[in-house]
């Protein structure tokens, strides 16, 4: 993983490689841990297929991160079924997880107002 983003229940990351398109693990596999203010709590990934596009994937959350929150984004390899690959077949290596801040934006995509998004923090 080289970036990830998390735009309320949606979660994109990037790879520093370009995927297999076929290789659609569900949504679960991947998890974002949350902290704000002491607490943590984990958000696993929907069961949706995710979406791969490039080095791009883009999954669903079960829920929603709220603004302020410091995560961590992380993928776990499932232990069957399909599983991240990429173009040569070869799954992308193990990282430590990926740490992004959910912040505020100019407006949400309805334009109604702030909406949460994350952004790339030092390592």
């Amino acid at each position: 993983m080289t970036a990830a983003r998390v735009d309320g229940k949606t979660l994109n990351v990037i790879f520093d490689t370009t995927l297999n398109a076929e290789s659609k693990p569900a949504s679960s596999a991947f998890a974002v841990i949350a902290a704000k203010a002491g607490s943590s709590r984990t958000i696993a990934g929907a069961s949706a297929l995710v979406s791969i596009v490039g080095n791009r994937v883009t999954a669903t959350l079960t829920s929603a991160v709220t603004l302020g929150e410091t995560l961590r984004v992380r993928y776990d390899k499932p232990a069957s079924g399909a599983v991240l690959e990429d173009c040569r077949g070869s799954s992308p290596p193990p990282r430590a997880p990926y740490r992004s801040r959910c912040r505020r934006r100019a407006s949400s995509p309805g334009g109604s107002g702030p909406a949460p998004t994350g952004s790339r923090l030092p390592g």
